[in-house]
């Protein structure tokens, strides 16, 4: 979405784009209201994940998908729901139903169950030979542990060597764990070694707030990618990401 003003301010990527992006999080709500979102809002949005398992009990995601799709607007499920049929042993059974629901984007993760490093490798790698853009979630979901960079990293480089699109970086979608600590407080040194190390061109932080939002716009510039944003929220995004609001008022490209 392009904003002319005459003012001189960061350069947004525009869509088609490969960075600068907005994940935004879908938790069950109506349709109308999420029609009126996707219609208003699509030139501005990357993706939508649809959270936990709502893909399963949402009677109109089917039309959800399809009003994303009509706007070029990705789509996926959380990586909980790949757990679950993980757990189970029924990942033949997840694939056909990514494909009933035409989603294109599965979400691997290990952030709630014990899954090795070489077992998530290899199911990338599967879920790319059945035709998949696969993005992999990475952090615990558990609020009372802190995960130390270094595993972050091998995590990290783990999932890219296996071939992942897009690594999401686990935040909840309360700022409660992964990037952040049990209180809230942003987990600047792991950042830090993050940024240090990884092109953060091929990773999505999970920001539900704005003081989470804020600090990664100042600190990564203005094209940081985003995730686990609220679709109220995505114009105020927007505005920070464009030095227009006193807390990212110096931001850069």
């Amino acid at each position: 979405m392009k904003y002319e003003t005459g003012l001189d301010l960061p350069q947004r990527v525009q869509k088609p784009r490969s960075y600068g992006e907005n994940m935004m999080i879908e938790k069950g709500m109506s349709y109308d209201l999420f029609q009126g979102y996707i219609k208003d809002y699509h030139q501005a949005i990357d993706y939508v994940k649809f959270t936990s398992g709502i893909g399963v009990v949402d009677a109109r995601i089917k039309d959800k998908i399809n009003i994303c799709t009509a706007h070029q607007i990705p789509t996926f499920f959380g990586g909980s729901l790949f757990e679950k049929f993980h757990l189970q042993g029924k990942v033949a059974e997840y694939v056909a139903f990514l494909r009933q629901h035409d989603i294109p984007i599965v979400e691997i993760s290990n952030g709630i169950t014990e899954i090795g490093l070489s077992e998530i490798g290899d199911a990338i790698q599967l879920f790319k030979k059945e035709g998949f853009t696969v993005f992999t979630e990475i952090g615990s979901k558990d609020t009372d542990y802190v995960m130390p960079p270094s595993t972050w990293i091998r995590e990290i480089n783990n999932a890219l060597e296996a071939g992942a699109a897009r690594l999401i970086l686990e935040g909840r979608e309360s700022g409660t764990a992964g990037l952040y600590r049990g209180s809230g407080e942003i987990r600047t040194g792991l950042l830090e070694e993050i940024y240090n190390q990884i092109d953060i061109k091929q990773v999505i932080f999970e920001a539900p707030n704005k003081k989470a939002q804020c600090y990664l716009i100042n600190s990564f510039g203005c094209n940081v990618n985003l995730g686990n944003l609220k679709f109220e929220d995505l114009n105020m995004v927007e505005v920070q990401r464009l030095g227009l609001r006193y807390d990212t008022f110096d931001v850069k490209n």
